[in-house]
């Protein structure tokens, strides 16, 4: 795949999928939103990821999924309300899971994750990736690209 597209691997420490995108935010306002977090009581679920396709607009490569399960997506509006609630900045967007596998790829025609691009490739058999949690994730910038750190992890399906 790389050597199709070109572009820097995603680290195998690295890999995730994105619920909700702050940014930079002050650590003040971190207590808040992590009491926010812990207070939402949804089920886990599993995501399946069926395709790998080239995402032109951010040149990503990334693992994509035909149907995003309710479950996700309730919390990613559980996530949105309460950033909202508490009047955090976030980037707000339609909702697409995927996992980022390459950076700064060489992406022919604009498509959005979950549709195949000329030369996306259907998994002969999807990667089911099982949700039990979700974390708050502090991402910093280094040489070898992003570093991510755990700060707070919050169950799923109490």
């Amino acid at each position: 795949m790389q050597v199709a597209y070109g572009g820097r691997r995603m680290r195998p420490d690295g890999l995730h999928v994105t619920l909700l995108f702050i940014g930079k935010l002050a650590r003040a306002r971190l207590p808040a939103l992590q009491a926010a977090a812990a207070g939402l009581d949804l089920p886990g679920f599993t995501v399946h990821f069926e395709h790998v396709a080239c995402w032109h607009p951010k040149h990503i490569v990334c693992l994509g999924t035909g149907d995003t399960p309710p479950a996700m997506l309730a919390l990613v509006a559980g996530l949105e309300q309460a950033a909202s609630a508490l009047a955090i900045p976030f980037d707000r967007r339609d909702y697409t899971a995927h996992v980022t596998l390459l950076r700064n790829a060489r992406c022919g025609e604009v498509v959005r994750p979950r549709e195949l691009s000329p030369g996306a490739q259907v998994l002969a058999e999807p990667i089911a990736w099982l949700a039990r949690d979700f974390v708050l994730l502090e991402s910093s910038l280094e040489a070898q690209g992003a570093r991510y750190r755990v700060i707070e992890r919050f169950p799923l399906g109490r």
